[in-house]
């Protein structure tokens, strides 16, 4: 996966940009050869932000035929993570994910050798709304966020069943979404003929 600030711990195994980024795209490119004209990418790592802003602006740049609709990590959500979650904090290996890996892959959550440690966030360097490279890393070197031991397989399977849901519904609108496609093609039409595009 595309993990740039996890290279320095053990086990990351990050694909850089200018490979998956390609990639992305010739997959999309392969799916429209098949026949479809709307194809979504589902995020599921909080990492792949950039990238999944990245991949839908580089499509229109390449201006492809077809619409490509990104669907963010948790954002289609329909409940408070507040009502759920018990933590002031959440993001990486956090009570949310541990939650959900205590349903998804039971066998690989070991609360039992973390005992009392937590993960609060470190302080973030005083520079506004600035983006850096190490916006992630630089608050949470551990790479772990909040308190994992308030999981429970229970909100798991709520939280799992709430992004399920979301997701499904996101995916209803892109089905019926006539504006994106149309928007697409104007554009189109007019980086090719710029002179031809409105006043």
């Amino acid at each position: 996966s595309w993990v740039a600030e996890a290279r320095m711990r053990p086990g990351a195994v990050h694909v850089t940009s200018d490979i998956l980024i390609p990639q992305v795209e010739a997959i999309c490119d392969e799916i429209h050869r098949n026949g479809f004209g709307k194809i979504v990418l589902l995020q599921c790592h909080g990492g792949n932000v950039a990238l999944h802003q990245m991949m839908v602006k580089r499509m229109l740049e390449r201006r492809k035929p077809y619409a490509v609709y990104s669907i963010g990590v948790f954002g289609n959500i329909p409940i408070e993570m507040k009502d759920v979650l018990d933590s002031e904090q959440y993001g990486h290996a956090c009570e949310m994910e541990t939650s959900m890996n205590m349903v998804a892959a039971p066998e690989l959550v070991h609360l039992d050798r973390l005992g009392e440690r937590t993960f609060p966030s470190q302080e973030k360097p005083d520079l506004g709304d600035v983006l850096t490279p190490v916006d992630w890393t630089a608050p949470h070197p551990h790479m772990a966020v909040g308190e994992p031991q308030k999981a429970t397989p229970e909100k798991g399977e709520r939280i799992m069943a709430a992004w399920a849901d979301g997701v499904v519904d996101t995916l209803r609108r892109i089905k019926r979404d006539e504006i994106v496609p149309a928007a697409m093609e104007t554009y189109n039409r007019q980086v090719a003929d710029p002179q031809g595009g409105p006043p």
